[in-house]
C-alpha cells in the first residue's frame, strides 16, 4: 500500500495521507509505524543474505561461490544500491549513520536535531521502500 500511494503521489505520503488510505486515525497510524520500526531493525546485511539462494555445498558448510552466486549478489547489490539512491535525503541520511556507521537511533537523532522517535520513523519508511524496491526488482530479474 505504501508503494502504491508513493507512486500515485510520485512522492513519500504522509502520515495523514496513509492514515486516509487506510481509512485509520493518524495516531493509530502512527502507532503501527512505531510498531513496525522495531521489527524492521533489521540488518540489511541480514536480509541479503535471506532472500540470497544458497547452492547444496554452501548449506553443508563449503562456502564455495558459484559464477551464478556471485552474478545473483552483484546484482542484488546493485538494485539495492539503486533503491538507496531513489530514498529521501533524510532516509539516505537515516541508512547510511545506522547501517554503514553503525550509530545508534539516540545517536542519528542527535545529530540530526529530531527526536529518536521520529529517526525510527524515516527508518522505517527507508526499510519499508527498501524492502519493497528489492522484492520488485527479484520479480523482474526471475
Amino acid at each position: 500500500m505504501y508503494s502504491r500511494l508513493e507512486d500515485e503521489l510520485g512522492r513519500e505520503p504522509s502520515d495523514a495521507e496513509l492514515a486516509k488510505e487506510m481509512d485509520l486515525d493518524l495516531d493509530s497510524v502512527r502507532d503501527m509505524l512505531k510498531k513496525t520500526s522495531i521489527v524492521s531493525l533489521v540488518s540489511l546485511d541480514d536480509f541479503l543474505e535471506q532472500n540470497h539462494e544458497q547452492d547444496t555445498s554452501s548449506r553443508f558448510g563449503a562456502e564455495l561461490e558459484t559464477p551464478e552466486t556471485e552474478y545473483e549478489k552483484r546484482e542484488l547489490r546493485e538494485s539495492l544500491a539503486a533503491a538507496i539512491d531513489r530514498l529521501s535525503e533524510k532516509e539516505k541520511q537515516v541508512i547510511t549513520l545506522y547501517y554503514y556507521e553503525e550509530l545508534t537511533l539516540k545517536e542519528i537523532s542527535a545529530i540530526m536535531g529530531v527526536s529518536e522517535s521520529r529517526i525510527s520513523q524515516i527508518h522505517s519508511k527507508a526499510v519499508v521502500k527498501l524492502r519493497g524496491k528489492l522484492k520488485n526488482a527479484q520479480a523482474v530479474a526471475f
